[in-house]
């Protein structure tokens, strides 16, 4: 496991989640409360390497359309200028949470864990759709575009279908 995230001076706002409801939520918290407090940080903890946008997934269907880009955005030159001493993107799940001692075990995508310790805890961990929904994000940015419901297969089927009307 590798050290906290921070010393314990600092005063770490850690959100759990990427999702549709998330990044504006971390945005105005980094510009209304951590920019401006020195002693204030902020740990953003998702399995996700881009933010999956569903608006944007009925207009994939369009035949002729690539919206990759509009579909899954990167998280990272999303949130690229905040300064990295007041920001962290970690890439992983929070395993465990104990209240109690304001500590989360998150382990990383890349393998290990590591233990962060907050002040304070944002859990935005999105809805879960049932029964393969389509559209709907998974457990992770890869394990989402190869879905069944959003893979190549999928697409170019119901692209088959749509036909121009004058």
């Amino acid at each position: 496991m590798e050290g906290p995230l921070e010393t314990p001076d600092d005063t770490t706002i850690v959100v759990l989640g990427a999702g549709i409801g998330t990044i504006p939520l971390v945005r105005q918290t980094m510009v209304n409360v951590v920019l401006k407090r020195d002693n204030f940080k902020m740990a953003l903890i998702a399995p996700n390497t881009h933010f999956h946008w569903p608006i944007a997934m009925p207009r994939t269907l369009v035949p002729g359309s690539d919206l990759d880009d509009k579909t899954f955005i990167p998280l990272a030159p999303t949130f690229a200028d905040y300064p990295p001493e007041k920001f962290r993107l970690v890439l992983g799940k929070a395993t465990s949470l104990s209240p109690a001692s304001n500590v989360a075990v998150v382990g990383l995508i890349g393998g290990g864990s590591r233990l962060i310790r907050y002040h304070t805890l944002i859990a935005a961990t999105r809805s879960r759709a049932h029964g393969g929904m389509p559209f709907k994000g998974l457990s992770d940015t890869l394990e989402t575009q190869k879905s069944s419901s959003f893979g190549p297969a999928a697409t170019d089927s119901v692209r088959s279908q749509v036909k121009p009307t004058n």
